[in-house]
């Protein structure tokens, strides 16, 4: 009976050995997963920013349209951006910038508005008509000849009376 009490620890010590192996492997392995999906999100994250970051800096085009037609327009942005030309108009500006455009047109009222640039977009101004100026003519009083009295001394007052 000794001999199999012996033989019983032995296996029992075997056992709690090769319990404790798998578990260290298994723990292990965990680890390295953890660490492996950790480094992927680094990478996912990483290339999100940069992706974000990319976007960021792409342009964004404005489509401008006025009402009349052919309405100069000036659009300025901040570092000194500016573009000028006629209605229907189109450019691209910095991603997310604040534009300030001006529309002018003679015989119509001059306008201004701001966007900001933050996707692609189109503008659209309308200019009314500015008001006709009234200006009155008063006639002009005209200048009277003044008549020589005549050889004989005599002014026709007739004519004067006109």
């Amino acid at each position: 009976m000794q001999h199999r009490t012996g033989l019983y620890l032995g296996l029992a010590a075997g056992a709690v050995v090769a319990i404790a192996a798998v578990a260290f492997v298994l723990v292990r392995s965990a680890e390295k997963k953890g660490d492996l999906a950790a480094k992927d999100a680094s990478v996912k994250a990483a290339r999100l920013a940069a992706a974000a970051q990319e976007e960021d800096s792409s342009p964004v085009f404005l489509s401008v349209v006025a009402e009349p037609s052919e309405a100069r327009v000036l659009a300025t942005w901040k570092d000194g951006g500016e573009k000028k030309g006629m209605a229907p108009l189109g450019f691209e500006v910095p991603r997310n910038s604040k534009v300030h455009f001006e529309f002018s047109k003679a015989g119509y009222v001059s306008y201004a508005m701001d966007v900001i640039a933050d996707q692609a977009q189109n503008v659209h101004a309308v200019l009314k008509q500015a008001p006709a100026e009234v200006v009155e003519h008063k006639p002009r009083p005209e200048k009277r000849k003044r008549q020589a009295p005549s050889k004989d001394g005599l002014i026709d007052i007739e004519d004067a009376l006109k």
